[in-house]
C-alpha cells in the first residue's frame, strides 16, 4: 500500500468508522479498551503520514503539496496513486492551507492542483479571475473536466468571462474527444439547436448516442426521442422503446415516458399493454406534459 493510500486509509478510520463505532455502547469493557488503543494508534499513523507529506511538500514536491491541500480541503479530488477521483470530507478542513498547497502545486504545473483552484465557485469562489486562469492552465494541459469546465464559463458568462457559444463549442469538443460523456451531450445538443454551429441534427444525434453509449442517461432519453421520431436518424421505435426501457424510471423525461405511454398504448415496438401505458401517461401529465394530459382526457372519455 503506498504512503498515500495509507494515508487516506487511516483518515478514513479515524473520521469516521472509530468515532461512530465510540459512540455505541459495548457491555465488554475490554471491546472498548481495545478500539481506543487501535484509535490511538491509527491517529497516530495518520500524524505521521501528515508529517511526511509536509515535509515532501516544503521540499518542493508538487505531488506531494497536492496531497497536502487534499488534507486540507473538502471536496472531490484526484487520488494519484489510486488513479482515480475520490470524495472525501476532511477532518482538518483549512481552505487557506488547501490553497496555499494547491497554489503551490500548480506553480510547478500540477495539472489537477490547477483544475482544483479553478473549478467554478469552489475554493477560489471569491477571486473568479485568478479561478478562471488556472482553469485555463488545467485545460490547456488537456485536463477533461477542466476543459468542461471552460465551455461553461464561455456557455454562461461566468468567472469574468464574456459569453461566446462558438468558443464553449470549440472547448466541449476537446472535452468529447477525451471522452468526456456530458461534453458529448452538450455538444449533441448545439448542433441538435443550432447553438454556436449551424444546426445539424445527424451531428446532434452522432454524439448523443455516444454519451448514451457511456450511460448518460439525458443523452439516452434524447437519442431514444429521436429515434422515435426519426429526427437525425431513420425512425425506429422497436429500438427506442428498447433504450427507454433500459433507463431508470427516476431518470426518465416527460417527454420519454409519453413516448414510451404511446408504444405500450398502441403495441408499436412492444407488446400492448394499456394500464402500463395509463401508468406512464399519469407521471408525464404531472410532470407538465400537455399531450400526456389531454390523452389522460381521451381515455377517461
Amino acid at each position: 500500500m503506498t504512503t498515500t493510500s495509507r494515508l487516506f486509509f487511516s483518515f478514513m478510520l479515524c473520521c469516521f468508522v472509530l468515532p461512530f463505532l465510540s459512540g455505541c455502547s459495548y457491555e465488554d469493557a475490554e471491546m472498548e479498551k481495545q478500539l481506543a488503543a487501535v484509535n490511538a494508534k491509527l491517529e497516530a499513523q495518520a500524524e505521521e503520514r501528515i508529517k511526511q507529506l509536509r515535509e515532501a511538500a516544503e521540499q518542493g514536491n508538487a505531488e506531494a503539496q497536492y496531497q497536502l491541500a487534499n488534507h486540507y480541503s473538502s471536496t472531490m479530488w484526484y487520488d494519484s496513486d489510486r488513479g482515480t477521483t475520490v470524495e472525501v470530507l476532511s477532518c482538518n478542513r483549512d481552505e487557506a492551507e488547501a490553497v496555499k498547497w494547491y497554489r503551490k502545486a500548480a506553480e510547478q504545473g500540477h495539472v489537477w492542483a490547477q483544475y482544483q483552484l479553478g473549478r467554478p465557485n469552489w475554493i477560489l469562489r471569491g477571486n473568479p479571475t485568478e479561478a478562471f486562469e488556472w482553469l485555463n492552465k488545467a485545460a490547456e494541459q488537456g485536463h477533461e473536466y477542466a476543459q468542461y469546465g471552460i465551455a461553461e464559463c464561455y456557455d454562461r458568462g461566468m468567472m469574468g468571462v464574456s459569453k461566446n457559444k462558438e468558443e464553449a463549442v470549440l472547448w466541449w469538443h476537446r472535452a468529447a474527444e477525451q471522452g468526456n460523456s456530458g461534453a458529448k451531450y452538450r455538444l449533441g445538443k448545439c448542433y441538435f439547436e443550432g447553438d454556436g454551429v449551424p444546426q445539424d441534427k445527424e451531428e446532434a444525434v452522432a454524439w448523443w448516442r455516444k454519451a448514451a453509449e457511456q450511460g448518460h442517461e439525458i443523452a439516452q432519453n434524447r437519442f431514444a426521442q429521436c429515434l422515435f421520431k426519426g429526427e437525425g436518424i431513420p425512425q425506429d421505435k422497436a429500438k427506442a422503446v428498447t433504450l427507454l426501457q433500459g433507463i431508470d424510471r427516476k431518470m426518465l423525461y416527460r417527454e420519454s415516458k409519453h413516448m414510451l405511454a404511446e408504444c405500450y398504448l398502441y403495441g408499436h415496438g412492444v407488446v400492448q399493454d394499456k394500464k402500463r401505458a395509463l401508468e406512464l401517461f399519469q407521471e408525464a401529465a404531472i410532470e407538465g406534459h400537455d399531450d400526456s394530459q389531454k390523452m389522460l382526457l381521451r381515455l377517461q372519455q
